[in-house]
């Protein structure tokens, strides 16, 4: 992009650019939405779908990493009083969240993540807590078959939502940009996200539609490119695990995340200036589980309750 629409002058054109964006998803999510039968999100309506948690104000976002395996049982029931999403392949692990959150990529490995990730839902113990499902829309009607996975359970509790990525590439905006497009997206298309390639930016903005004021990332390890169910001898004779493929460039010591390969800016960059903007806007927090995460250089560590150690 020329310097000229990089400089503070045309911050509101590239903003401009990223509602109309917006405005795009929001009506694609609608017509996926219609086409595969299921509701677009809105904050009340998937509100309404989650256990009644009258005090909860901190969303604990559940990814992969190995770190989960050092949560304790207690931890764990803390976790359960608050909200919580378990991102792609979390259906793997015994802890039942609130909901879970997953996307189709047919660009990704073999293109059966989706797929996957919905037959590991398939237990009786999640079926009996009755949590609900986001699926990011697929991107074409013809990538709405991925859904025929989807288990009965869920069919009344499964919302779409979508995404954009900032227009700007230069990460000296990203914080003003960010500040002015996350209010425009909450108040005028809910069902849209920022991103940059990442679940956990998604579900970021989800706590903010939400309004809940803390968000803890559990198991978002982002220094390996592995995962908690792999060489874990729990999960040796789960055939389930072996369902679960991981489809990370085993060359990098990094997660895809962090790279800017195919992404405008890596997740430590945009975690760190959406960190800013809610602070400002909503006086959230930002935490992690685990210390010797990545994002530990960008944001102080959750203590959990006293009690619990």
């Amino acid at each position: 992009m020329s310097s000229l629409f990089e400089s503070p002058l045309m911050a509101n054109i590239r903003v401009g650019i990223s509602l109309r964006e917006a405005r795009r998803e929001q009506e694609h999510v609608q017509e996926q939405s219609r086409l595969a039968g299921l509701p677009a999100f809105t904050p009340d309506s998937f509100a309404r779908l989650l256990p009644c948690k009258p005090d909860a104000d901190t969303l604990f976002i559940l990814g992969s990493g190995p770190s989960v395996r050092e949560l304790t049982a207690s931890q764990f029931a803390h976790i359960e009083k608050q909200r919580s999403v378990g991102i792609n392949n979390w259906g793997l692990h015994k802890f039942v969240p609130d909901f879970f959150s997953l996307e189709s990529v047919p660009s990704v490995g073999d293109g059966q993540s989706l797929q996957r990730a919905l037959d590991l839902l398939r237990r009786s113990d999640i079926e009996q807590a009755q949590p609900a499902l986001l699926v990011l829309r697929p991107r074409t009607g013809e990538h709405l078959h991925a859904l025929e996975s989807l288990p009965r359970f869920l069919q009344g509790r499964t919302m779409f939502y979508g995404r954009i990525s900032p227009t700007t590439r230069k990460r000296s905006n990203l914080d003003h940009d960010l500040g002015l497009t996350l209010q425009e997206l909450l108040d005028r298309f809910p069902a849209v996200f920022v991103d940059s390639g990442a679940s956990i930016l998604r579900m970021t903005g989800l706590a903010a539609a939400l309004n809940l004021s803390r968000i803890v990332f559990v198991g978002v390890d982002l220094n390996t490119t592995s995962y908690f169910w792999e060489n874990n001898r729990d999960y040796l004779l789960d055939s389930r695990a072996a369902a679960a493929l991981n489809s990370q460039d085993r060359t990098s010591s990094l997660h895809e995340t962090m790279s800017t390969q195919s992404r405008p800016f890596s997740v430590i960059e945009m975690l760190g200036s959406m960190q800013k903007v809610l602070s400002a806007q909503q006086g959230a927090e930002m935490f992690v589980a685990s210390e010797n995460s990545e994002l530990a250089a960008i944001m102080p560590t959750y203590h959990w309750p006293a009690f619990l150690t």
